[in-house]
């Protein structure tokens, strides 16, 4: 467990934004590398076995920020971004 948490603090954090990351899945689902117990469809929130793979995969156990979130997912201190959102 140390090693993990020496991990996540020496280490730059990984960035996706969520329609890459959704897409990443779906690709992974596609090839056969992984299965889910839920589809990830594009605008649907991500699961915890979705953050976890995209962990492993995008970050190497290490921290990943997933950005650019649809609004819907926002919490109260995130900022939206109108350029991103109507695009």
């Amino acid at each position: 467990m140390r090693a993990r948490l020496q991990n996540v603090v020496d280490s730059d954090f990984a960035k996706i934004t969520y329609t890459e990351a959704v897409a990443l899945l779906q690709k992974e689902i596609a090839e056969g590398r992984v299965t889910f117990s839920s589809y990830p469809n594009w605008g649907d929130d991500l699961g915890s076995e979705h953050e976890r793979y995209i962990t492993e995969q995008v970050g190497g156990w290490a921290v990943v920020a997933v950005v650019i979130f649809l609004p819907v997912f926002l919490s109260f201190g995130c900022k939206l971004n109108f350029e991103v959102v109507h695009k």
